[in-house]
């Protein structure tokens, strides 16, 4: 019987940078692009032969970078690619898009792909705040890409929305949630800005002439998204992630629940047979390692020698490793961690490697237990300190 695994394809390719941005990710002329799809195909090819008999991709995401800025050929292209591989009939495919680069052929294009499910970069709906972070778009700009899906009959739209930008207070940030609710998309998400290193932003913070929000206004931010996006109808299921019922991201869910995954494409990581790998993030580098023939896989052990010279990064994962990955992770989901998992997995309960932490934190009100205490998860104190909490279960 032929096992699910969920695929991610990595387009690096952007308009322009934002301001925020650390993504693998740059712009590139119509050269440059033929040449990454043309090497993106031969590695599909790679792994179908991997994964054919074996594997049934389960759930596609098509991430980057900003992928709907090919053309509409080039989309079609892709759409070939990734149709090189056996998909399951009822897969979730999703496509990120940023507001500005859809237009109808193009969402003709995706629709022909397989695509059932959108991720709009829209950030925020104020065009000041838009402009700060670097973006390409207007808020109207936002609001006609997103009514074109909708005419195509696109049913499962995910909103992104960004918090603590530069110079936004909290009724800016309250307007734009508003706003957004109002269009009624199945799926949003709020991220609050991260500064990272190598970024416009980090630079002007470095520089002292960065104006973001105090810790009490990003509290309150964050409170407010959480009831207010409740109260109409959305559930909080990952620390920044709310959905209709039925309407959570099943490939982000293979994450956070340590499921298997392939990523193809410039520095994609892959989850696969007790290892975790990446690809090359120099883009010269990937175009020749791309090039080189395939193995014919026989066992995993001439899949590991294989891959390990094809990819930057290799680990094949330890116990301890997975033990600390499905703390991390699966404690980000609102449901937490099931004692009763860790134990089929790890063959240790979790009182026995994590005991000492649990119990710590169950007492300062960070962790609680559900009824019957098989499932572990964090109280709205602990996601505020979830940073602290989730390093104190690296072994």
């Amino acid at each position: 019987m032929q096992k699910q695994i969920a695929l991610y394809v990595h387009i690096p390719f952007c308009v322009k940078k934002c301001n925020y941005c650390d993504f693998l990710s740059f712009s590139a002329d119509e050269s440059i692009k033929r040449a990454y799809l043309e090497a993106l195909h031969r590695e599909a090819l790679y792994w179908q032969k991997i994964l054919c008999g074996r594997y049934r991709i389960g759930t596609v995401f098509i991430g980057g970078g900003t992928p709907t800025c090919l053309s509409a050929s080039e989309l079609k292209l892709l759409g070939d690619i990734i149709k090189q591989f056996d998909i399951d009939d009822n897969a979730e495919f999703t496509i990120e898009a940023n507001p500005g680069t859809l237009d109808e052929e193009k969402i003709c294009a995706i629709r022909n792909m397989g695509v059932n499910r959108v991720s709009l970069g829209l950030q925020s709906s104020i065009d000041e705040e838009l402009k700060l972070l670097g973006r390409i778009h207007t808020y109207n700009e936002f609001l006609e890409n997103y009514h074109l899906l909708r005419d195509a009959g696109f049913d499962n739209i995910n909103i992104d929305l960004m918090s603590d930008i530069p110079k936004q207070s909290f009724e800016s940030y309250k307007k734009t949630l508003e706003r957004v609710v109002s269009l009624k998309p199945e799926h949003i998400s709020s991220y609050s800005l991260i500064l990272e290193p190598g970024t416009v932003f980090y630079k002007m913070h470095e520089d002292g002439v960065l104006d973001i929000a105090d810790e009490d206004t990003d509290r309150q931010m964050y409170s407010y998204t959480k009831d207010f996006l409740l109260a109409n109808g959305y559930h909080r299921y990952e620390i920044s992630n709310y959905s209709r019922k039925g309407r959570e991201c099943r490939h982000n869910l293979v994450y956070w629940t340590l499921e298997d995954y392939i990523g193809i494409g410039l520095g994609a990581s892959s989850c696969f047979e007790g290892a975790r790998f990446s690809n090359y993030s120099d883009l010269e580098k990937y175009f020749e390692i791309t090039k080189e023939p395939g193995l014919q896989m026989k066992n995993i052990d001439d899949f590991d020698g294989d891959i390990k010279k094809r990819t930057e990064t290799y680990e094949k994962l330890t116990p301890k490793a997975k033990m600390e990955e499905f703390m991390f992770v699966g404690l980000r989901k609102c449901i937490g961690v099931s004692k009763t998992e860790f134990k089929n997995r790890f063959d240790y309960s979790i009182d026995e490697i994590y005991g000492d932490v649990i119990d710590k934190f169950i007492k300062n009100n960070l962790l609680s237990e559900n009824d019957n205490s098989d499932r572990i998860y964090l109280t709205d104190k602990g996601i505020d300190l979830s940073n602290y909490v989730l390093s104190e279960f690296l072994l």
